[in-house]
């Protein structure tokens, strides 16, 4: 018996504080990676960004002018007319306004990407749960999730097998009394719904659990199956059979 699994669950979280100004989804939608689902109000920190700007400019105006001076000394020719300490007191105040360039422009980039974090989009293409915030409500750091997604194409089959068999199938393919099939770079899985309907798309087997659950007994495997109709959902029973291996001789 298998459980079908999301093979990607993501938190969609706030990256900055405010107020929500819209949802742009249904609960349980289907939506691409990329598009939008929440909106916080912008403003502050449009005007965050302008300020930031307008820093930049002042600090780029003060290393010009700390340059010219600099210049202006550094150009005198008459020996003794320029103290070599005013020189080196121009050129700190050249480099000091160089670093609040810097400054400056790293305040502006970060201004940039809170602004872009107003705009909440969907980290993969799959369906989106409840919304667990709702226009008008006020996000912070403290209390940022507001949905949760899952990718459900490829989807994953998670069964358990016994420790027995498990001993038993590793052994037989250590003594090479059994084999995959030929051409076959992995063994497939085929599963069957609830209702005894075969799913048409063969899976995988691709992971093996590292451990032995000791309260079951059991170990873990775990096949991924296209989904493209999108006709599996995560939580649902089904009853898996491996395939692709044979015994030689037999």
């Amino acid at each position: 018996v298998g459980l079908t699994a999301a093979s990607k669950t993501v938190e969609v979280r706030a990256r900055v504080q405010g107020f929500i100004e819209s949802r742009e989804f249904s609960d349980g939608a289907w939506v691409e990676e990329g598009a939008t689902l929440f909106k916080i109000d912008r403003q502050p920190f449009a005007a965050d960004r302008e300020i930031a700007a307008a820093q930049l400019a002042q600090a780029e105006t003060r290393l010009q002018l700390a340059r010219q001076e600099l210049a202006r000394l550094q150009s005198v020719s008459a020996p003794g007319a320029v103290a070599a300490a005013d020189i080196d007191q121009r050129a700190a105040e050249a480099a000091n306004a160089a670093a609040s360039v810097r400054l400056a422009k790293a305040q502006l980039e970060k201004a940039g990407l809170n602004l872009g974090y107003t705009n909440i989009t969907a980290p993969l293409t799959g369906y989106v749960g409840k919304a667990l915030r709702e226009v008008g409500s006020f996000e912070d750091t403290q209390n940022s999730l507001l949905a949760v997604m899952e990718q459900v194409d490829p989807l994953y089959v998670s069964f358990k097998v016994t420790e027995s068999d498990f001993l038993a199938w590793k052994r037989d393919l250590r003594n090479g009394t059994m084999v995959l099939g030929e051409g076959a770079a992995a063994p497939s899985v085929e599963i069957t719904l609830l209702d005894g309907t075969p799913f048409e798309s063969p899976g995988v087997l691709d992971f093996e659990n590292t451990g032995l659950d000791i309260k079951t007994g059991t170990v873990e495997l775990r096949a991924t199956f296209p989904n493209t109709d999108r006709l599996l959902k995560p939580g649902q029973f089904v009853k898996a059979r491996l395939k692709g291996w044979e015994r030689p001789g037999t």
